[in-house]
């Protein structure tokens, strides 16, 4: 991968903190993917000047978007859903940094978000832990008592998403923060 698309139809959304090794070997697997329409926007969370050369130096093909703080995992998402918007991106893919995706994850992602009505936001993968491939998340509960979330280690459809790694589709965002200026 060594181009940017202008208008992608994904925009992936990686957010880092002082953390270039897990970012970066989420960056390998993206390089790899078979869905060749997408574009990768790192944002950095102020991390120590090392991290993003580090990322600057080993990757020349995602858009940087650097951030002056730490503004948490949530302020950088907007950050990256903000640049994606810029860049008219049918999707938004938002994907923990401490994440290896198979080649051939966008694709079937895409593939299964374009197959729902157009009133469908958002899916989210079975996730599968790195070292045993065992099924770790597939989406999540709500305790009806306490409203307090639980990840869910079966399929069946569940109640709502762990929000690990969600593609979204933009004109189902309300916020704010993510409008486009």
């Amino acid at each position: 991968m060594t181009t940017v698309t202008e208008s992608p139809t994904i925009a992936v959304v990686v957010v880092n903190w002082n953390n270039e090794n897990d970012t970066a070997e989420c960056l390998e697997s993206l390089s790899e993917q078979t869905y060749d329409d997408f574009c990768v926007i790192v944002v950095d969370n102020g991390s120590k000047q090392d991290s993003i050369d580090y990322l600057l130096d080993r990757f020349d093909w995602p858009i940087y978007c650097l951030n002056d703080k730490n503004l948490g995992a949530t302020g950088g998402y907007n950050t990256g859903i903000r640049e994606a918007l810029n860049r008219d991106s049918e999707h938004v893919l938002l994907l923990n940094n401490d994440t290896a995706v198979d080649p051939a994850f966008l694709a079937d992602l895409a593939n299964s978000l374009d197959n729902l009505p157009s009133d469908a936001g958002v899916v989210e993968p079975a996730i599968h832990t790195y070292e045993t491939g065992k099924l770790w998340a597939a989406g999540a509960d709500v305790n009806p008592y306490t409203g307090q979330p639980s990840i869910v280690t079966r399929i069946p459809p569940t109640k709502m998403l762990s929000a690990l790694i969600m593609l979204l589709r933009p004109q189902h965002l309300s916020i704010p923060m993510c409008l486009k200026t």
